[in-house]
This record gives C-alpha cells, sequence and structure tokens, in this order.
C-alpha cells in the first residue's frame, strides 16, 4: 500500500512538474513570436521608406529631392532608433535540492540505526524512567 502511495505520489509529482515546463515553454514561444512579429514589422517599415526613397531619387527632380531630404532623413532616423533589440530568454532550468532529497527518502524509507545510536536511544529512555 506504501509503495503504491509513493508511486502515485511521484508520478503526481512528474505531472506538475511536466506541466510547470509546458507553460514556461509556451511564455518563451509566445515572447518568441511577439519580437518575431516586431522585427517583421520593422523590416517591412525599412523596405518601404527604401522604397519611397529609391522612387524619389528615380523620378523627382533635384528641387524635389532637395524639399523630402529633411523629411526622409528624419524618417529613417526614427526607423533606426526604434529596431527593436531582441534579446529572447529561452534558458529553462532545472534545480533540485539533492540534501533535502535524500533527508526525505531516508524519511519515507527509513534507514537503519547503528548500534551506538540505539544505545543513546536506551540511556536516554532509562534516564527519563528511573531518573540519572
Amino acid at each position: 500500500m506504501d509503495e503504491l502511495c509513493l508511486m502515485d505520489f511521484l508520478f503526481l509529482f512528474q505531472e506538475e512538474l511536466l506541466n510547470e515546463l509546458d507553460e514556461i515553454h509556451s511564455a518563451n514561444e509566445l515572447s518568441i513570436m511577439d519580437m518575431f512579429h516586431s522585427i517583421e514589422k520593422t523590416v517591412e517599415r525599412m523596405e518601404d521608406s527604401c522604397h519611397f526613397t529609391e522612387r524619389i531619387l528615380e523620378h523627382g527632380n533635384g528641387v524635389e529631392v532637395l524639399s523630402l531630404k529633411k523629411h526622409i532623413s528624419i524618417q529613417l532616423l526614427m526607423l533606426l532608433n526604434n529596431i527593436p533589440r531582441p534579446e529572447p530568454s529561452v534558458k529553462i532550468e532545472f534545480h533540485a535540492d539533492t540534501d533535502k532529497f535524500n533527508a526525505m527518502m531516508k524519511m519515507a524509507f527509513g534507514r537503519f540505526k547503528r548500534p551506538d545510536e540505539l544505545n543513546r536511544v536506551s540511556l536516554s529512555v532509562y534516564c527519563v524512567r528511573f531518573g540519572c
């Protein structure tokens, strides 16, 4: 019976950890998708700006190019200053305290008492009963 309960406990703990891992993975995945979307939008804006600038340079005369130079420069600088700096954090670590695990295993499964421990227990019981 105790063996079954321990196995059930271990299985439930495993399921809990797997669910937590799945949540962390999903959050990381969403974060990466958001970064990708942001980068994709920035690339589209840059491409649009480059195409606009190319059209002006190809089809505009000197006066038109000079009159739009400041506006185009400001727009390109804004794009450059707003480039996303993706720093995805996808590192997942699992930490286990092996000392606590070993102590819990001894509590759950028991351990052998050494002869010197038995003598100390017997002596302390004797002193409690008869006064030392």
